[in-house]
């Protein structure tokens, strides 16, 4: 029996029904790639409580032959302190019951997990999905800036220690972390399109245009604050806009920020939809998708925005800038210029077609099927060989 251990600081929740939850990343669904390589899957991440509604909230992570082991946090020096010692011999004790190891950075399990698979000689694949310096830099406390130069050496250090690293980027990530030479490496995005559905169709666009985003408001690295800024202070001439944002959690911080710059009648704040035909349906009604993350991979709701034909408009982060013009990309954070690039694009509406085109064009090369064959071929490699 194969045992493999997959390793992240990932939480999850425990539903009312005893099920296991995420917030959104890990539905039960993505084990599949897993598992296809092993009889078991062992599952670290970190336990963020019990909830009675997950279910309604929340998306499913529970499998069939996967087991969940959690760990204490990690995510901040304190609990570094108090936490670390018995965080690290837990994940020692995981990886010496599995034969194979994947640790998806960056987190500090994953880190902890790639040190103790090289000290017991297991097998060791990371999978490198964004860049922790663009975390700790662009949004952290002064405390998480002062860690992010160590937190960077240390990520880059353990990807050079793997025989096998798979990116979800094309190019970014790959010189922010490069590996050895010799290596078994993959460029496999985590984002799937279906694109028999990718097909473009002439749009009608009105005197308004309609911005979207997809976003949780407590992830604070979407951007959501910095988009509604820039529309804000974009000059709107004869024009009108409206931002929908398709989220969870709490948005009233939005909502605040939206009345104090006096925008609040033009940003909408949906109700969170299931994956697959319910947003791509959302996604048919959106002009221009924003992604003005301060971190990223490879956002997988961008691609979808552009399999569905929207225009899109991004930051310098992560992967984004492989995705898009340059021309519609502005510095991650910037905010006036965002509210530029806006301007700009409102004079080329007459282009709108051509950019969509072009926009369903890259996403087919994120198909389902060619991802998963390059991943089935990756992963049977690492774990047979």
């Amino acid at each position: 029996m194969r045992k493999l251990l997959f390793v992240h600081d990932h939480v999850f929740l425990q539903g009312g029904d005893g099920k296991i939850y995420s917030p959104g990343g890990f539905p039960s669904s993505l084990w599949n790639k897993y598992l296809e390589h092993c009889d078991t899957l062992n599952v670290i991440g970190r336990f963020g409580g019990r909830v009675s509604s997950a279910e309604n909230n929340h998306v499913l992570s529970t499998h069939e032959n996967v087991q969940f082991n959690f760990v204490d946090k990690l995510s901040n020096p304190v609990a570094l302190i108090k936490n670390g010692k018995k965080v690290a011999q837990n994940i020692a004790d995981l990886v010496r019951d599995s034969d194979c190891v994947i640790a998806r950075l960056p987190s500090e399990n994953g880190l902890i997990a790639i040190d103790e698979a090289i000290k017991q000689g297991k097998p060791i694949c990371i999978e490198v999905v964004g860049c922790i310096w663009d975390g700790l830099w662009n949004y952290g406390s002064i405390l998480a800036k002062l860690y992010a130069p160590l937190a960077y050496m240390r990520m880059r250090s353990a990807v050079k220690r793997s025989n096998f690293v798979l990116y979800v980027t094309n190019h970014f990530l790959q010189s922010r972390y490069p590996c050895c030479e010799g290596i078994t490496t993959v460029s496999a995005s985590n984002v799937m399109v279906h694109t028999k559905e990718a097909n473009w169709s002439k749009r009608s666009y009105g005197k308004k245009i309609t911005f979207g985003l997809i976003g949780n408001y407590k992830t604070k690295y979407k951007g959501i604050d910095i988009a509604i800024r820039a529309l804000a202070k974009a000059k709107w001439l004869d024009k009108e806009f409206e931002f929908r944002i398709l989220g969870k959690g709490d948005s009233l911080e939005y909502k605040l920020l939206a009345k104090e710059l006096g925008v609040e009648d033009s940003v909408y704040f949906d109700e969170p939809l299931p994956s697959g035909k319910p947003v791509w349906d959302w996604l048919d009604n959106i002009d221009v998708y924003m992604q003005p993350s301060l971190q990223e991979g490879l956002p997988r709701s961008l691609i979808e925005a552009m399999s569905r034909g929207c225009v899109a408009l991004g930051s310098t982060t992560g992967g984004i800038p492989e995705l898009i013009e340059d021309k519609f990309i502005h510095p991650a954070g910037n905010i006036s210029l965002l509210s530029k690039t806006i301007d700009n694009l409102m004079l080329k509406k007459n282009e709108f077609d051509q950019i969509s085109k072009r926009n369903i064009d890259e996403s087919r090369k994120y198909d389902h099927e060619i991802i998963t064959l390059k991943r089935q071929s990756f992963f049977s490699k690492f774990i047979k060989g």
